[in-house]
């Protein structure tokens, strides 16, 4: 499992302590990933995936799953890639097919406007495990929590007296900064995933577990799913819903979209597409055919 990432650290011909500077992070924590001892943030995993030219499961997952092919079918609906059945480990040590309770974890994911949480409802009303990443992005830095204290500690002026968090000076820091960035991203990413994990603890036997993630694909975090769903729409269409949502202007909306990945480069790694191109109620009908062909792929693995 982590041998893989000290035979690539011996490729390059880098010592513990080199490959600590790349990562800027302690020698300690290079020892700590591959001795198994340590499970990267996202953001650290993305980075050694980088740096090795390598796809995060390659160096973190022992088995790397077994890749299936899935026909693409001629609807609004499609299964368009492969996806390795390796997600467990983002959470904890995966368990077998007969070991696990839910039949697949799925990352849901979309750009703004793209209707990706009306999808998210309808499996929540058909009865997936539905788990927040947003949501549970805010309660890691909620009042009392350990996320919000690390952060006290390394930037107290960003904390109210009310022990809230002032998240616009955060912001001003972390996006005029990348070191500062990576910091915050180490505080997060590790709460979200404890919270994740506490999540699919209520997941029923038999249960889909729905991971929606704004930022899969920028992260990382398709790697650690078992297979990703995106949402699409026409911009216009996302334009007009999100400027009549949030009373803001196209121009706003346009730099938003630009921030994103593009939707071509996401369907490109996506594992299944839905696509949002005549209305709510079509929309609900492919989410429903989605979620029944997902469901079937879960139970066959």
């Amino acid at each position: 499992m982590r041998n893989a990432l000290r035979l690539l650290r011996a490729e390059r011909g880098w010592s513990q302590a080199e490959l600590a500077e790349h990562l800027n992070v302690s020698r300690q924590t290079v020892n700590a990933l591959e001795v198994e001892k340590y499970d990267p943030s996202l953001q650290l995993a993305f980075r050694i995936s980088e740096i090795f030219e390598r796809p995060i499961h390659d160096i973190f997952f022992s088995d790397g799953g077994k890749n299936r092919s899935g026909s693409e079918k001629k609807t609004s609906v499609h299964r368009v890639g492969r996806f390795s059945n390796n997600g467990n480990a983002v959470l904890g040590a995966a368990p077998s097919k007969d070991e696990r309770r839910h039949i697949m974890r799925l990352g849901l994911t979309g750009g703004i406007g793209s209707g990706k949480s009306e999808v998210a409802r309808r499996f929540a009303q058909r009865g997936a495990l539905l788990i927040d990443a947003d949501e549970l992005s805010r309660e890691a830095v909620a009042p009392g929590s350990p996320g919000l204290a690390e952060i006290a500690h390394l930037w107290p002026a960003v904390v109210r007296k009310d022990e809230t968090l002032d998240r616009a000076a955060l912001a001003q820091i972390v996006f005029a900064d990348d070191h500062a960035r990576e910091n915050l991203n180490a505080i997060i990413h590790p709460e979200v995933r404890r919270l994740a994990a506490q999540r699919e603890d209520l997941a029923q036997p038999g249960q889909l577990i729905v991971h929606e993630v704004p930022l899969l694909f920028e992260t990382g975090y398709d790697a650690l799913v078992d297979a990703s769903l995106l949402v699409i729409a026409p911009d216009a269409d996302r334009i007009a819903r999100v400027m009549k949502r949030d009373g803001v202007t196209e121009d706003h909306v346009r730099a938003r979209m630009a921030a994103q990945i593009s939707p071509h480069d996401a369907r490109a790694r996506a594992t299944y597409v839905i696509v949002n191109d005549a209305g709510l109620e079509k929309l609900l009908e492919r989410a429903d055919e989605m979620y029944d062909m997902v469901s079937r792929a879960g139970r066959t693995e």
